[in-house]
């Protein structure tokens, strides 16, 4: 008998991507877990690609959003809920559902919602990477872990990809300038051209820039001024053929963002340009990136708003020989010549 399986999951594209692994190891190790994923609505379509989901659960805004999806849960009659997020409202779902069991970690006035208490274990070992925060909520302590989730894309995504890079030719540089949080995580757009631009003129590479339809403006502005190698197609794609794009992908220059973990999921190498956010916690997963880092930041996870000016500084302050020579030692590796 299927022991049924819901996990609230994490508000953010990054967070996504990095509590992944945790989840393909409790499925590994329960494979009669019938597991269930409840996600903001733009959240979705990413965790359609993640095979070990059998259904997605849209969580729905607001106040009469709240009591919509905690019927829905409810009619799914799950026997567990383990709760990502450190909010009240995502503790407050399975609680209003009536899942008998509700896990996650302390805070936030929620704790007389779940049963059972987590505690962050995980860091105290020298673990510093969200992903274990997740594995530590789940119960499961996996060896070499994190790893790249198992991310399946549909044809139609891969079709569309195709379509979009129809005449571009040789290694393909991804260049991903945007964030979420704003300028406060954002390497100055002029430093993403130039660098773009360069790795066209001198590695022969063609250029694709990505972001969300809120950057296409400064997307193909970039791409307009590297010129004829660099297409834009920030916009012009959902999740899925964002992600069949990036898998076609040799190397990425990215800010800390969700992008990145994207492309990390396909596979490709970034360079990560971080400024006051700690890498060791919410770098990309996988293996051979290269973080290139603002001088004198000891890594904070979350940017007050008091210290946006000073992360804008910092990352201003990196200069695009750095982040290029990085791209550069990545681009001859993958092409024999190093």
């Amino acid at each position: 008998m299927k022991t049924k399986i819901l996990i609230v999951g994490v508000n953010w594209l990054g967070d996504s991507i990095m509590s992944m692994p945790a989840i393909e190891v409790l499925k590994k190790e329960n494979p009669d877990f019938e597991i269930a994923i409840a996600a903001k609505e733009k959240l979705v379509d990413l965790w359609k690609l993640f095979p070990c989901c059998a259904e997605v659960l849209a969580i729905e805004e607001g106040g009469g959003g709240t009591l919509e999806t905690s019927k829905a849960i409810r009619a799914h009659s799950f026997d567990r809920a383990y709760v990502f997020p450190n909010s009240f409202r995502s503790a407050l779902l399975p609680f209003m559902a009536s899942v008998p069991r509700r896990i996650g970690m302390a805070g936030h006035a929620r704790k007389a919602m779940l049963n059972e208490v987590t505690l962050p274990l995980s860091e105290d070992a020298g673990m510093r990477h969200q992903a274990w925060e997740y594995a530590d909520i789940l119960g499961v302590k996996p060896d070499a872990f994190p790893f790249l989730p198992a991310l399946t894309i549909p044809d139609q995504a891969r079709e569309k990809a195709d379509a979009l890079l129809r005449g571009q030719k040789g290694m393909r540089l991804a260049l991903i300038p945007g964030a979420a949080f704003g300028d406060a995580k954002r390497w100055p757009a002029e430093h993403f051209c130039e660098v773009g631009a360069r790795a066209a003129r001198e590695l022969g590479v063609s250029v694709i820039v990505l972001g969300a339809p809120s950057e296409a403006a400064i997307c193909r502005q970039i791409a307009d001024e590297i010129g004829p190698s660099a297409i834009s197609v920030a916009g012009k794609t959902d999740l899925a053929a964002m992600a069949a794009l990036l898998q076609r992908c040799e190397a990425a220059v990215s800010n800390d963002c969700g992008g990145m973990h994207v492309a990390a999921a396909m596979g490709v190498k970034i360079v990560a340009v971080f400024g006051v956010t700690d890498p060791e916690k919410t770098g990309p997963l996988g293996e051979g990136h290269r973080i290139v880092r603002a001088t004198g930041c000891e890594g904070a996870r979350d940017i007050s708003r008091e210290a946006r000016k000073v992360a804008r500084e910092r990352l201003a302050s990196i200069d695009p020989e750095r982040v290029f020579n990085e791209l550069q030692s990545i681009i001859l590796h993958l092409d024999g010549k190093a």
